[in-house]
């Protein structure tokens, strides 16, 4: 904290003017509501379209799907597994809403194991186990896909445009890039290893 010569001020309100406050400021929160934040019921309107539109969450029931115990990631061997992150539909919502486009993880040789939540890797404590992880984020000819959201290239991330060996850098621009269409970066992780 930097020292100087500072003024303490003390504010006295009584609990009539601190009501007073409260009922005005809300107030204008229920007023302006609808071009502030959609609140109380205003506009109804996004701020950014999400690319296939959303849903009113209040017409999504609630806790009609049981939640799924994932099954066992099939090995490639002793403790060996390929697994390849993919892009799918998968039923989310309950029926009858839409299917969901979702990335997660599979068996790279068993398209079967594809699912939300992703199969669990089962091992043994102290057993070496050998993950090879892909990015299998690409269309029927390879082609990598596009980020299913928005991108700024110009952001510090994984994989910025100046390529593999511009990894970990903060990339230069003389000016605004265009969209980036390399592949989308993934930082594979897992939960409950040592």
């Amino acid at each position: 904290m930097r020292k100087g010569n500072f003024k303490k001020i003390e504010v006295k309100m009584s609990r009539r003017q601190i009501l007073k406050a409260g009922i005005i400021g809300g107030a204008a929160l229920f007023w302006h509501g609808d071009t502030l934040f959609g609140l109380f019921g205003g506009s109804k309107v996004a701020l950014a379209a999400i690319p296939g539109g959303t849903l009113d969450p209040k017409t999504v029931p609630k806790y009609i799907t049981p939640l799924v115990i994932p099954p066992a990631m099939p090995n490639t061997g002793l403790n060996t597994y390929s697994i390849a992150v993919k892009q799918f539909q998968q039923q989310i919502l309950p029926a009858p809403l839409p299917v969901t486009t979702v990335w997660s993880y599979g068996a790279s040789n068993n398209l079967g194991t594809l699912n939300y939540p992703a199969f669990t890797i089962e091992a043994v404590r102290g057993a070496p186990t050998t993950v090879t992880w892909i990015n299998g984020l690409v269309d029927t000819s390879g082609n990598y896909l596009p980020h299913l959201l928005p991108v700024d290239p110009t952001l510090h991330w994984a994989n910025p445009p100046g390529g593999p060996m511009g990894r970990d850098m903060r990339p230069i621009f003389a000016s605004t890039p265009g969209p980036y269409t390399g592949p989308v970066p993934i930082i594979t992780h897992v939960h409950g290893m040592e």
